[in-house]
């Protein structure tokens, strides 16, 4: 006889393991979490997987590709947080997913706000309409259409919030959310992805206000999302090195000229190794190194991997994620050029906490000349304070006429990092540490 799980049961106890883990603090996102039922948003998915706290992929394109999914929920719950929606609230969501974070945002709205959600693919926002008016939430609005461009007809909105990897701010955005409003975006920042909470700014610097685009950040996250497509892609590119499923992926941003198979050649060669002296945790890494990495070095890059990768691929990955039966996936970062890379290296470790010394590993002709500039950035992050998501601040201003060329331009201004965007110029600084780093 089959026994049918107690699916509040498992709701209890996702919300109950968030919370363990200081991701999920917010009663009314708990309450939101251990009501909608996930399991009707994941048909063929078990319902004890549906409440497992892992991303969940719902459709591939022809080569394998995923192109939908339901999100990890530690990342949805933190999102949620950084919204901070409230009762009454009127609220679009860019991307509609399988509907379920739709209905957690009616949940937490209420019978006197509203929910938009619009979604590029038709048959994903049909899928989305369908799942929630049968788990109960057919109030909720689902559009099909570019999210770019937002939805005019139900603006303004009191809260946006984008559940895909968003590589400029659209202007339609911020013409669309109301004065006092906030935006929660996974933004990414030349290849590594932040969820951050936006405001509007008003021309004077003042929360509000027409002027604009202006945005300022309230928090940020580290997170993974895939990116949006349609008007707001962005020109990044992910080139493959190696053949099969021990080859890695290798993420740069515009129109880099790099020489995949020369590189991959270069990869199967003894490198050179330069110490860092810097003994670091996997966090630290992720959600410090990376980003600094990707801000201060015009020739960054990410390095991507799946199982068969990390243990028969060319190179080490620094940060290794496991699975139930062994490695499941692996990131990295460094720098690369043409046929030449530095890419760094750690050995692996079962707990995210441990540390473990860092080394920087040079491939190809000017593998040592990358990997030198490499081991200085990375002593430069250190001195710096090793900053991270907890410190960074992000600035969004109008494009100076004749700046940006849609590939991540990047360099710095008066202390601030600069990124320029088809639409805006991003401005991001870690004040607090650079501030505690000058007074030691």
């Amino acid at each position: 006889m089959t026994v049918k799980p107690d699916l509040r049961a498992l709701r209890d106890a996702l919300v109950a393991d968030l919370r363990a883990r200081d991701v999920l603090h917010d009663a009314a996102v708990a309450d939101a979490l251990a009501t909608v039922p996930r399991h009707l948003f994941l048909p063929g998915v078990p319902p004890a997987e549906a409440y497992v706290d892992e991303a969940v992929v719902t459709r591939r394109d022809a080569e394998g590709t995923a192109t939908s999914s339901s999100s990890q929920p530690a990342i949805m719950a933190i999102m949620l947080e950084q919204l901070d929606v409230r009762p009454g609230h009127r609220v679009l969501e860019i991307g509609a997913g399988t509907g379920y974070n739709a209905a957690l945002l009616a949940h937490l709205v209420g019978p006197a706000g509203s929910v938009t959600t619009i979604d590029l693919q038709p048959d994903v926002a049909d899928a989305a309409l369908a799942a929630l008016a049968a788990a109960g939430y057919g109030q909720v609005r689902v559009v099909c259409g570019d999210g770019a461009l937002g939805v005019p007809d139900g603006a303004p909105y009191d809260r946006m919030i984008v559940t895909a990897g968003a590589w400029d701010l659209p202007p339609a955005w911020f013409e669309q959310l109301a004065v006092d409003g906030r935006l929660v975006v996974p933004f990414d920042l030349r290849g590594v992805m932040r969820s951050i909470a936006f405001e509007r700014l008003g021309p004077d610097g003042s929360a509000g206000g027409p002027a604009g685009p202006r945005w300022r950040s309230r928090s940020a996250h580290t997170c993974g999302f895939m990116p949006l497509r349609g008007l707001a892609a962005g020109p990044g590119r992910r080139l493959r090195i190696g053949e099969g499923d021990a080859g890695v992926s290798l993420s740069v941003d515009g129109e880099r000229e790099i020489d995949a198979d020369r590189l991959a050649a270069a990869l199967t060669a003894p490198p050179v190794e330069f110490a860092t002296g810097l003994d670091l945790t996997t966090p630290q890494l992720v959600d410090g190194l990376f980003c600094w990495l990707a801000l201060t070095e015009p020739d960054s890059c990410g390095l991507h991997a799946g199982a068969e990768a990390v243990e028969r691929g060319p190179v080490e990955f620094p940060v290794v994620y496991g699975g139930p039966s062994g490695p499941s996936a692996a990131i990295g970062s460094g720098l690369v050029a043409g046929a030449s890379a530095a890419l760094l290296a750690r050995p692996r470790t079962e707990d995210r906490s441990a540390v473990a010394p860092l080394v920087v590993r040079g491939y190809g002709v000017d593998g040592s000349a990358l990997a030198t500039r490499l081991v200085a950035a990375a002593r430069a992050w250190h001195d710096a304070g090793r900053p991270g998501s907890a410190d960074m601040r992000v600035e969004v201003l109008p494009l100076p006429e004749g700046a940006g060329d849609g590939a991540d331009d990047t360099g710095a201004y008066d202390g601030r990092y600069v990124v320029d965007k088809r639409y805006v110029r991003v401005l991001v600084s870690w004040p607090r540490t650079a501030a505690s780093s000058r007074c030691r």
